[in-house]
């Protein structure tokens, strides 16, 4: 089942003022984008789409390492002690690993059309492609199978997991659509809602960030 209703971008971003815990830190690794940090917050990881490369900077020295990437390196996430690197111009996501300072690629993996947000659950056990081209989003299981492909119109590019790994948020380029999904619901055309923001890129990729806190 789809639903679709209007929303004003304002009422949206008001999610971004939602207290967290206090003495708690929020940093919610279970998101995706141009830069992440490491568990414990000492590396900032960057990807180069430009330069076709991830950038290692370690934040205590500033020393940098870098590791070439071909097929526009554009998003990044975090996998267990991984990281998710998606290949837009290659239909493919890199999982880099970073040992003792130096990064690698340890394996490569299939996606669609021009995958650009990518995003796993905190216990490694799902991750979630946008090939935004394809107008798809792949899940995958934590050996990296596809296991469903849901519909996602309007060129989907960004990705956020709920806390709980429950609802799947997905921001889309065109027509400020931004769609929340059910993953529990085990047809990937059940239940799920839809909005469009009429909004800029940035609005609707901080959106979802936000979306993804409540």
């Amino acid at each position: 089942m789809t639903r679709t209703f209007l929303a004003c971008p304002l009422l949206v971003l008001a999610a971004c003022t939602s207290p967290t815990e206090p003495g708690k830190a929020s940093r919610f690794a279970d998101t995706s984008g141009t830069m992440i940090a490491s568990d414990d917050g000492s590396v900032l990881y960057t990807a180069n789409v430009d330069e076709g490369t991830v950038t290692r900077l370690d934040i205590a020295t500033g020393a940098a390492v870098t590791l070439d990437l071909d097929g526009e390196p554009s998003r990044l996430a975090g996998f267990g002690k991984k990281m998710l690197v998606t290949l837009r111009d290659r239909r493919a996501v890199a999982v880099v690993e970073d040992r003792g300072g130096t990064l690698s690629v340890v394996e490569e993996f299939e996606a669609g059309a021009e995958p650009v947000g990518v995003v796993a659950s905190l216990d490694g056990e799902r991750v979630y492609v946008a090939n935004s081209l394809q107008n798809e989003v792949w899940e995958y299981d934590g050996d990296l199978q596809r296991l469903r492909v849901f519909e996602v119109s309007d060129h989907p590019m960004w990705l956020a997991l709920a806390p709980g790994g429950t609802t799947l948020y997905v921001g889309s380029e065109y027509g400020g659509t931004l769609t929340w999904l059910n993953l529990e619901e085990a047809d990937p055309d059940g239940d799920r809602k839809s909005t469009r923001l009429n909004s800029s890129h940035t609005v609707i990729s901080y959106a979802v960030f936000c979306l993804k806190k409540k």
